[in-house]
């Protein structure tokens, strides 16, 4: 009778260690591959000899109930086979990724520092919903925030889509869905940034009163080429962001933008298309702004700003973008126009900006009895929309003198 092991079965021995002395019986079959370091009674190979004694019997066994049997069972604990190791496979994952640069290198850190460490050289194969679960307990806690949690649990369940074809669908482990709380907007209104403007240098205006009037992300503003911008039309691009070693790469959405050259912008861009350079926006040593630069900048200005004026500190995002989405919202724009104008793909993103101000959440509150109290203050309709303050003048920038108000020390405003 034929041995059932002798299939398409091939098998080495080599040593793994000196001291002590170990060796290891490797051999594959069926297109799997086995690593034994001990025989069926438990006891290390520390010889030669035992390790061939080995790999013989399991080739010359013709026995269907012998003990070797168990060694072939991928569940025994003498099997395992390193090509299905996490880490090895997590590695070769990060490091064979066709995202951007910047997302590349944030992969391979959260890889190496946060899944290796937990994981190590667990088969892929072994994992259980328990394994996944202890792993986010595990992140929340060490402190860290639901987002950045999510954010990880994200990058693992990634991972574990790309190794589909070797994982069967009944050893595919169940991800939680982490819910994370909607963080409250912080913005600037458009007096608070005028404050801050007062000490923004003259050669840093151009590109801070564009993203003032362009709802982009920092580094989109920052990768704005003059080739994007048609002055005689009136019309300029969103095409690119500004990545690591300022290389252009594409914007969030892979959308380029069509935005109308508002006169507001006009002012600043048209002196600075005839400078030498492919970018519209430069610092005074030639070089594209970075998103790092920017904040820098921002957040200097914004740090004498408070100590002036009480103005309060917010971060350049929030400062521009954000501040962008509410103040027209609080304006009374619906939020169609704000989304196109923001370039949301997903209405969803524009929705966090239709908040209700607490003055207007008011009067819903005590409903028709304002109504009563107000009837001869002659008021504007809470919903009404001033179409005459829509225009020119809703979009002048202006350096205000600060209310009183806003001064230190000051009392409330008469």
């Amino acid at each position: 009778m034929k041995s059932k092991f002798d299939e398409r079965l091939k098998g080495s021995i080599r040593q793994i260690n000196d001291d002590p002395p170990l060796w290891q019986v490797y051999f594959s079959r069926n297109g799997k591959r086995y690593f034994i370091q001990k025989d069926y009674n438990q006891r290390p190979l520390r010889t030669y000899e035992a390790a061939l004694d080995l790999l013989d019997s399991i080739r010359s066994s013709d026995k269907p109930n012998t003990p070797w049997a168990c060694i072939l069972d991928p569940d025994y604990m003498l099997v395992r086979d390193h090509a299905m190791d996490f880490d090895k496979l997590a590695r070769k994952w990060a490091d064979s990724s066709t995202c951007e640069i910047e997302w590349k290198e944030k992969r391979k850190r959260i890889v190496e520092n946060v899944f290796i460490p937990e994981f190590r050289k667990k088969s892929i194969l072994s994992f259980e919903d328990d394994d996944i679960k202890r792993f986010q307990n595990k992140l929340y806690a060490k402190g860290l925030k639901d987002k950045t949690v999510r954010n990880y649990m994200m990058e693992l369940k990634e991972f574990f889509k790309s190794k589909r074809k070797m994982i069967p669908a009944d050893k595919m482990p169940d991800f939680p869905r982490v819910k994370v709380q909607r963080s409250t907007i912080k913005q600037l209104s458009r007096e608070e940034q005028d404050q801050v403007f007062e000490f923004l240098a003259g050669h840093n205006l151009p590109i801070f009163t564009f993203l003032r009037y362009v709802p982009c992300r920092p580094n989109e503003a920052g990768a704005l080429q003059k080739t994007s911008v048609d002055v005689r039309k009136k019309v300029f691009f969103i095409e690119n962001g500004l990545g690591k070693g300022r290389r252009l790469k594409d914007t969030k959405t892979k959308i380029p933008r069509k935005l109308p050259l508002i006169p507001e912008i006009l002012e600043v861009i048209r002196p600075l298309m005839d400078k030498p350079g492919d970018f519209v926006f430069l610092t005074k040593d030639g070089n594209p702004y970075t998103t790092t630069r920017l904040e820098r900048i921002w957040r200097a200005a914004s740090k004498k700003a408070n100590k002036k004026y009480g103005t309060r500190i917010v971060n350049l995002y929030n400062s521009f973008k954000h501040s962008f989405g509410s103040q027209r919202r609080e304006e009374g724009y619906p939020l169609d126009l704000i989304q196109d104008a923001m370039g949301h793909t997903d209405s969803k993103s524009t929705r966090v900006y239709s908040d209700v101000p607490l003055d207007r959440l008011a009067e819903v509150m005590r409903g028709r009895t304002s109504q009563v109290v107000h009837s001869g203050d002659n008021q504007e309709k809470p919903n009404d929309f001033n179409e005459k303050e829509s225009g020119r003048e809703d979009l002048n920038l202006r350096h205000l003198t600060p209310h009183a108000s806003a001064l230190p020390g000051c009392a409330t405003p008469r």
